[in-house]
């Protein structure tokens, strides 16, 4: 249920009226010629109905029964055909033909019961109407409906209210209405209005007395405005607050929602005691008192109004100009040319409109001082306001002036901006130049230049370029936000634009002021290739940006963008699609994708795969019992990605009968969990010429040594005298950081391992090195993780292969050269004995191992 509640203040005061508004009568007549004489003749029936259940706001049976009762019997209906505006028919529905002939046309047709009163008490009116066009020899059916086309008022009382007043009745009033309509005390019935169909204005006022009062109070009904509709019931619930003595509530209920509105206090002349003085009063200011302003704040108090009673109504209606204290010139705002020059010119504000004829007035003049202009001096400026009514005795009002002490114009003042946008980009919003000239603008232009050209444009009077405006109303111009969407940068490197306004005010003080709109390139957000990782990127912006604040890139991570520290990401996943993004001077850059590199790990990393090398080639005799093939007892390349020097350390051609070496110098061994490998570093003799016999004899002999190698790449070895082939590397698309790997370390004496790693791009017939890491280690008695970082000298191309190689002596030179000849000692001439990086591990036949090196769970590491 829609309920307005409303409250009354004592402290605040309205005259209740009411505009007279007349009402005419229409008087019907029959011409049957025009209905039915002659020409083309159609057929019309009718079907009439009438809904007397869906009231909006209440049905409409009271304790009395159903005061619609007779409305539901169609029979008593008038039906009435029309022509335009002349009547051709008018008969009760139970006297209508079930068919009638009527000639081809255009008609309305209108079904009513009641009498259509302005206001009256249980005077329901039903209609419905249509409009239908007849056709030569065809039959036109209607179907017409009579709802409610005026409205019901009730008032009803709560019992604290009819406790405390003696005495009250209630005025109703419409613009069908020429005087108000009371519901006196008592009074239960309900008062049907007439309304239109669009809805009518409905203003109430209710008037108390209590038994120690003079004089009855009037309250009326100020906000929210009420609009009465046809077919709607509203109910006017009056109850007092509790709050104060002649406290007041009122309900108006007509929906299930609630506004909140006022009541005012005041005495309209047409219910109380009649007078014939006018009334005029100021309200938020205090007569002929001026205020302290000043033009830049504008009037300083919250309102500036004058209003007034008028008992005769309003005939003339004079505003004075003050200026100085002097009359400046002076309109009747009862005139449509002098209310136009009041509200265009000065600014001035009237609530009602026409003012001549009226019995109310209400102005407001705060918008009038805030249109004023400053001199050099301060000086009372201010409106004086009277009003003459329409009685044949003139009445004339007292005067009420508003004036305020206006302040000296200072100089005036221009706004300015500093904006940069990119090439063809609108602007965040709009922007404006304020132009403030407390005495008035004399002249106002705009220079706008650009690149060595230059345009001028008489701000009030030009057409500004497109997109730029001027806010008369404000003092601004207003440049839209994409009027810059035309304005383009050089191609590598910002345009800058100009804007130069310059103000003369009345009192001819002129300033200068100079905005500026910097139009930059498009900035464009690059990857390099090479800067980008398995879990990090580097970005870079396209355009110089020194002469702006650090770009501020973004990455697209968690469904969100995030800021990076600098313009490097971290924290990214590998292998994945990423989006990255900058904000160069505030605005972004295109969106750059990009996909990560994948962290690609060793194959046989953890050492798993390796076959057991430990094969005996001699029987227990100490004789050879057959040559071995080392590559067969081996997986395949693709299957290993690892490499050793078997071949050349381990018992097969071009070492036979010469090589007694019982073991390779890389094998399968315990690792830290599972499989590892040692790699050894091992001795032989070999005297070449001489018998087997020889080797049985001569002790200590020792003239070829091998540092153990396990390396990333192939390697092959002809035979004793021919060179080592070593095939450094597989190809590798991804560039760790950083190796990880577990080791322990058995050296003979001193000696040291070393293990080495780079990453190579070999591309179209050239090798560059990307990256080297190296580890030189000692003594482990059991596995410990060791790291090697990678250093990167070249960050421009991408990986194609990586090389690891682990050496059982740093003794191995640089080049990785056949033999380490660095471990043998000096050299006697056909005998080495007791080398000092070598033992003698078996008497016959001679076996010599030096430093053991073990290796297990080799893992790259990204960042």
């Amino acid at each position: 249920m829609k309920e307005y509640q409303l409250r009354h203040s004592l402290g605040r005061t309205i005259a209740f009226s009411f505009c007279l508004w007349a009402s005419v009568a229409g008087f019907f007549s029959c011409d049957s010629d025009r209905l039915n004489g002659g020409g083309s003749i159609g057929m019309l029936s009718l079907n009439l109905a009438a809904d007397t259940a869906n009231i909006k706001g209440g049905t409409l049976s009271t304790k009395a029964g159903n005061v619609l009762e007779d409305f539901e019997d169609v029979d008593g209906y008038r039906v009435q055909i029309f022509q335009e505006s002349d009547t051709l028919t008018s008969v009760l529905y139970k006297d209508f033909p079930q068919e009638m002939e009527i000639k081809e046309g255009s008609y309305t047709l209108r079904a009513s019961k009641g009498e259509i009163l302005p206001a009256a008490f249980d005077n329901p009116y039903f209609e419905g109407s249509t409009d239908f066009v007849i056709k030569k020899d065809m039959k036109t059916p209607l179907e017409v409906t009579c709802t409610m086309a005026n409205a019901r008022v009730y008032a009803e009382y709560s019992e604290d209210f009819l406790k405390a007043y003696s005495d009250y009745s209630v005025s109703l009033k419409t613009s069908y209405m020429d005087d108000v309509f009371t519901v006196a005390k008592g009074e239960t019935r309900g008062a049907y209005l007439q309304v239109a169909k669009e809805g009518t204005p409905l203003s109430i006022a209710i008037s108390l007395m209590r038994e120690n009062w003079d004089e009855a109070k009037v309250y009326t009904v100020t906000n929210p405005s009420i609009t009465l509709n046809p077919k709607e019931s509203v109910t006017l619930k009056f109850a007092t607050d509790g709050k104060t003595g002649d406290g007041l509530d009122l309900s108006i209920e007509l929906d299930d929602s609630m506004e909140e509105a006022e009541l005012e206090f005041g005495i309209p002349d047409f219910m109380w005691k009649p007078f014939t003085d006018l009334r005029i009063w100021a309200c938020g200011f205090e007569n002929n008192v001026p205020v302290e302003m000043n033009v830049t704040d504008g009037y300083p108090g919250d309102s500036c109004i004058i209003k007034a009673e008028v008992p005769g109504r309003i005939k003339e209606c004079w505003v004075v100009r003050l200026d100085g204290g002097e009359k400046l010139d002076s309109v009747d705002i009862a005139t449509a040319e002098g209310l136009k020059t009041a509200e265009d010119v000065w600014g001035l504000r009237a609530v009602s409109s026409p003012i001549a004829g009226v019995k109310g007035l209400e102005l407001d003049l705060k918008g009038a001082f805030n249109q004023l202009y400053a001199s050099d001096e301060n000086k009372i400026c201010g409106f004086s306001v009277y009003i003459n009514d329409a009685l044949n005795v003139m009445h004339t009002s007292d005067v009420i002036t508003a004036s305020v002490n206006l302040k000296a114009a200072k100089v005036p003042t221009v706004g300015q901006f500093e904006l940069a946008v990119p090439s063809k980009h609108a602007l965040e919003k709009d922007t404006a130049i304020a132009v403030v000239a407390e005495a008035g603008i004399k002249a106002l232009t705009l220079k706008i230049s650009s690149d060595g050209g230059m345009n001028q444009y008489n701000v009030l009077s030009d057409n500004l370029p497109a997109g730029i405006s001027y806010d008369k109303q404000n003092r601004k111009i207003v440049f839209k936000k994409d009027f810059s969407s035309e304005l383009e940068s050089k191609e590598t490197e910002a345009s800058t634009y100009s804007y130069e306004v310059s103000v003369t005010d009345n009192l001819d003080k002129m300033v200068v002021k100079t905005s500026k709109l910097e139009v930059t390139p498009i900035f464009t957000i690059v990857v390099p290739e090479g800067e980008i990782w398995a879990k990090r990127a580097t970005f870079y912006i396209k355009e110089d940006v020194s002469k702006y604040a650090a770009p501020v890139f973004q990455v697209f991570k968690d469904g969100q963008w995030q800021d990076v520290e600098g313009n490097m990401a971290t924290g990214l996943s590998s292998g994945s699609k990423c989006k990255v993004r900058a904000f160069v001077n505030g605005w972004p850059t295109e969106i750059a994708e990009f996909m990560t590199e994948e962290a690609l790990q060793v194959p046989n990393g953890n050492m798993e795969q390796w076959t057991d090398w430990t094969l005996n080639l001699f029987n227990g005799a100490n004789v050879l019992a057959s040559k071995v093939d080392v590559t067969a007892n081996q997986p395949s390349d693709s299957e290993l990605y690892w490499a050793t020097v078997n071949q050349k350390t381990f018992g097969s051609d071009p070492n036979i009968w010469s090589t007694f070496n019982l073991v390779p110098s890389t094998l399968k061994a315990v690792g830290r969990s599972g499989s590892g490998a040692l790699i050894r570093t091992v001795g032989w003799d070999n005297n070449a010429g001489n018998s087997f016999k020889e080797y049985l004899v001569i002790p200590d002999v020792c003239y070829h040594v091998a540092a153990g190698r396990l390396f990333i790449g192939s390697y092959n070895y002809e035979h004793k005298d021919g060179p080592d082939e070593y095939n450094y590397g597989k190809p590798f698309s991804s560039r760790p950081t950083g190796i990880v790997f577990w080791n322990k370390y058995v050296p003979v004496k001193d000696d040291q391992y070393k293990v080495w790693a780079i990453v190579e791009n070999r591309a179209n017939g050239i090798t560059t090195v990307l990256a080297r890491a190296e580890v030189i280690g000692g003594a482990a008695a059991d596995y410990t993780k060791q790291e090697m970082k990678f250093e990167y000298i070249n960050t421009s191309l991408k990986a194609t292969h990586l090389t690891i190689v682990f050496t059982s002596s740093f003794k191995c030179s640089d080049d990785e050269a056949t033999e380490t000849k660095e471990l043998k000692g000096g050299n006697t001439g056909n005998s080495i004995k007791n080398t000092w990086y070598l033992q003698k591990i078996t008497s016959a036949p001679k076996h010599y191992e030096g430093s053991n090196l073990y290796i297990d769970d080799v893992e790259l590491i990204y960042e």
